[in-house]
């Protein structure tokens, strides 16, 4: 579905489909999966069309569940409009193919602009506590794999071999040592007892809207799933190691004023940025099997100089080894 569906022939299904009229759709972005604008005289919604074979139905299913959930235990996410018969997910049948969506509400505000604020970093904590919180007691009929380590270092460093292994300069032999040592790491720390839950996964400014009242409402939760809640804050310390420590300190502020973050799980949060950077590279690596694509924002990817950026000699996975791993 590179090419997305017909918006008009869209607007029809979607109008029969959830209890919404005169709807008009515009295809946003094709990326990850197909984001449409949806447009009523009333409100605006945003419907995600997922590709073929990233999820199965039970784990879309799985999505919707836990965003009513969310939703019905206060936290700040952008809800999911139920279908007229009651359900969240729809079929969308073409011809030979069919794929499968959800529809959410727009959520409030605009995604944040630089130059980004502590205080925008301190709604930002809080509205992953107020997640973290809400998601404790969730279940559903529906399941999703968990987060753990095969997930977060193994499978993406197998993704990453043939490209690595095809551009040599030893970033193969370097990639799969490190990740030795990543995953001893985190063995490590998950032993001392690090705090495990359903979490967003991507949470990450790309991922929350601000209004002009400041508040923060989180949305796109197709990476959500079980998993090591210190994961969580790694974009915002990442970020921190450029913007100031006071954008740390403000997340963690904001998120301790609805649930306390252990000292074990502060510890982690470093060995969790790198483990989300070997998933992102390996996903972008497939993004760029050209060699070249343009992400979300109209940026131009490189395999090499990712690939180079994270691991050359002045690439910052090096120096983070040299921080963090000197044992």
């Amino acid at each position: 579905m590179s090419h997305g569906l017909d918006p008009e022939r869209l607007a029809r299904i979607l109008t029969e489909a959830y209890p919404i009229g005169g709807a008009r759709c515009k295809l946003e972005y094709s990326f990850v999966n197909n984001i449409y604008l949806v447009v009523t005289p009333a409100e605006r919604h945003v419907l995600k069309v997922y590709r073929r074979n990233r999820r199965s139905p039970g784990e879309i299913a799985w999505e919707g569940d836990l965003v009513q959930h969310l939703k019905v235990r206060g936290a700040p996410v952008a809800g999911v409009l139920a279908r007229r018969d009651g359900g969240v997910v729809t079929r969308l049948d073409m011809g030979e193919e069919s794929r499968y969506a959800l529809m959410f509400a727009y959520a409030p505000g605009a995604k944040p602009l630089a130059p980004f604020t502590t205080d925008l970093y301190h709604q930002v904590g809080r509205a992953a506590g107020l997640f973290h919180t809400a998601a404790v007691d969730f279940t559903s009929p529906h399941s999703r794999s968990s987060m753990g380590l095969l997930a977060l270092i193994d499978e993406p460093l197998k993704a990453m071999r043939p490209t690595l292994m095809q551009m040599g300069n030893g970033h193969w032999e370097y990639a799969s040592k490190l990740a030795v040592r990543l995953r001893a790491a985190l063995t490590e720390l998950a032993s001392q007892g690090l705090d495990w839950g359903v979490c967003h996964q991507d949470l990450t400014l790309d991922n929350v809207h601000v209004d002009t009242d400041g508040i923060v409402t989180i949305f796109d939760l197709d990476s959500a799933a079980p998993g090591w809640r210190a994961l969580e804050p790694q974009g915002a310390y990442h970020a921190a190691l450029s913007q100031g420590n006071d954008h740390w300190d403000a997340y963690l502020a904001g998120y301790g004023e609805v649930r306390p973050l252990h000292e074990i799980d502060v510890a982690a949060i470093p060995y969790f940025v790198l483990a989300y950077a070997f998933g992102e590279l390996a996903w972008i690596l497939g993004k760029t099997s050209g060699s070249t694509a343009v992400n979300r924002d109209g940026e131009l990817w490189n395999q090499r100089n990712e690939v180079e950026k994270a691991m050359g000699s002045s690439g910052w996975w090096r120096q983070w080894e040299a921080d963090h791993l000197s044992w």
